[in-house]
């Protein structure tokens, strides 16, 4: 019973609030209908009621029911029809007899007469009264409420339906295509085409690139790549591309990713590469992907210089084929740049497109240096202090009287050995003890105590 009510919640929360919810009408909506709906009926049977033509006599009201049996009468007495055409119109109304005899003694005399003589033909000839059409039934109070409350229910189902076809599959595979192609085309439009065009060609491209790995052997010596995504810049889109580095289990290893290095006018000249190691997040390896212009202008060279650690290999010519390969104790990434389009009025100096293929690795633990071992703590004596001036003094041991005394020091009895196994030999003058820190790797640079502060900015950023 719980998995059943839990079932039901999920396929609440996953059809209702999240698929069908969005594209229901508002209650403002679904009441307007229903007033719409109530004022459509009051017009149509108070205030403008409908008329019919060409009906049938019984589906006449009693009282016009009743002036069809006098004409039947007066053309009886005119002898307009024979007796059995007469016949055939009385039948038309219901009860024809019943309202013949009523209708007798509610009549002046002219009419009675004719009636009089039209009493004979509302009976058969076995005396049995002439039976006519029945007349509908006008409807009680209770079927009127009843039908006033199905119609109310049926406008809100159907504000319903219409409304989630109308916006689920009508608008968005039919309204919305055919105003996209009438609308006129902009400059901004044919470029927002073109890159939602290039976005799904790059998952395309992506999921061919995971099958052809998958199928093919692995040659790089730490196993299949974690990360396989295509970076791909086309000209007028926000090129500032980064995907994160993830095992199988979402473990969380850093990021790599591809920005605009340079710009030439409106155009880009060189493209970064950068990586992020979260267990080195002090230092961000870049490298840049540059055109021929960017590579060899001196002030166009030096801005890119200042991006990277070493300018001789880490800036290199943005040729199909070519690989920059950024690494760091855990992580390797390789970005391999398939495809160029240069700028057609500008061929040695900017892109029009760039296809980057980017592939990580996690190293593992074997490649990561082994951290040394912490000593077990021990007393270790303090560095020698620097010579004093000279003075005459002797040994504490010597028998001799010194002449200078030092000042007095709190009793203190060490352990005769330490855990080291070295005999302890009190200082003459010591600072208090202390313990040597563990060795640890040199930083290349100056620890940032806040490396997620206002000075620490791991987006590449745009010139």
């Amino acid at each position: 019973m719980k998995g059943l009510r839990q079932w039901l919640i999920d396929s609440y929360n996953g059809v209702y609030v999240i698929v069908l919810k969005p594209h229901m009408p508002t209650i403002v909506t679904v009441v307007a209908l229903v007033f719409a709906m109530l004022f459509g009926l009051f017009w149509g049977y108070v205030l403008n009621p409908v008329r019919y033509y060409d009906g049938a006599p019984h589906q006449l009201r009693g009282e016009w029911r009743d002036e069809w049996v006098k004409l039947v009468a007066a053309a009886k007495a005119a002898e307009i029809y024979n007796d059995a055409d007469i016949q055939r119109y009385l039948a038309l109304v219901e009860d024809p007899a019943n309202v013949v005899e009523r209708l007798i003694t509610d009549t002046t005399e002219s009419v009675q007469a004719a009636l009089i003589e039209l009493r004979p033909l509302v009976y058969n000839s076995d005396g049995s009264p002439l039976q006519g059409r029945e007349a509908p039934k006008p409807g009680s109070a209770i079927s009127d409420i009843v039908m006033l409350l199905l119609a109310i229910i049926i406008t809100v189902v159907l504000a319903v339906v219409v409304s989630l076809a109308w916006r689920i599959l009508i608008k968005p595979n039919v309204v919305l295509p055919i105003r996209e192609a009438l609308r006129p085309k902009t400059e901004e439009d044919i470029q927002r085409k073109a890159n939602i065009d290039a976005i799904r060609a790059r998952r395309i491209q992506e999921e061919e690139m995971r099958r052809e790995a998958a199928k093919a052997a692995p040659t790089n010596p730490y196993g299949p790549a974690l990360t396989q995504r295509l970076s791909v810049y086309t000209k007028g889109r926000q090129f500032d591309d980064s995907f994160a580095i993830e095992n199988a289990d979402k473990v969380f290893f850093g990021e790599c990713g591809a920005a605009i290095a340079k710009k030439l006018g409106n155009d880009v000249a060189a493209v970064e590469i950068w990586l992020f190691d979260k267990e080195d997040f002090v230092n961000q390896i870049a490298k840049v992907f540059a055109s021929e212009k960017a590579y060899s202008t001196p002030e166009v060279r030096a801005e890119l210089e200042e991006k990277v650690k070493d300018p001789a290999t880490d800036i290199v010519l943005a040729q199909p084929g070519t690989i920059l390969t950024l690494e760091t104790d855990r992580i390797l990434v390789q970005a391999t740049l398939l495809d160029t389009t240069p700028t057609a009025t500008a061929p040695n100096s900017t892109f029009d497109k760039l296809t980057i293929k980017m592939e990580a690795w996690h190293k593992g633990t074997a490649a990561a240096p082994a951290p040394a071992t912490a000593p077990s703590p021990v007393y270790a004596p303090p560095a020698p202090a620097p010579a004093p001036e000279p003075v005459n003094y002797a040994p504490i041991s010597a028998p001799t009287p010194s002449p200078y005394a030092p000042p007095p020091v709190p009793p203190y009895t060490p352990p005769s050995q330490t855990a080291a196994g070295t005999v302890y030999t009190p200082p003459i003058v010591a600072p208090p003890p202390r313990q040597a820190p563990p060795p640890r790797r040199p930083d290349p640079t100056p620890f940032d105590d806040d490396p997620f502060g206002g000075t620490a900015d791991f987006d590449p950023l745009d010139d």
